[in-house]
């Protein structure tokens, strides 16, 4: 069965193995961050791709409110890999550097 990169997205929410990991960041980034390749999957819409994304940050929000840390939930599209990617991530600062836009609605993404 061929999934929709919006069905892909979705079934982040699926992986037992996101987890918070304050103490160990590096850990943590390799748990949390998944990529998905745009290419070879049938076209999902815009709308669907921000579903998708929404979604994924109801059901952690859901799955973390009692953990005694907080999340940042990020995903951006990596134009020379093809890849939408997404992370969880406890820090307080994302683990890279760069210029980064922050914004509450997925269809920026």
């Amino acid at each position: 069965m061929i999934e929709t990169l919006a069905a892909q997205i979705a079934s982040y929410l699926d992986d037992p193995d996101i987890m918070l990991l304050p103490d160990h960041p590096e850990k943590e980034v390799r748990a949390n961050t998944w990529a998905y390749s745009v290419a070879p999957l049938p076209r999902s819409s815009a709308v669907d791709l921000a579903a998708a994304l929404d979604e994924v940050v109801n059901g952690l929000r859901n799955r973390f409110k009692a953990a005694p840390h907080s999340g940042t939930f990020y995903a951006w599209y990596d134009e020379p890999a093809g890849q939408l990617r997404c992370s969880l991530t406890s820090q307080s600062r994302l683990p890279f550097g760069g210029r980064i836009r922050t914004t509450n609605d997925s269809a920026l993404v």
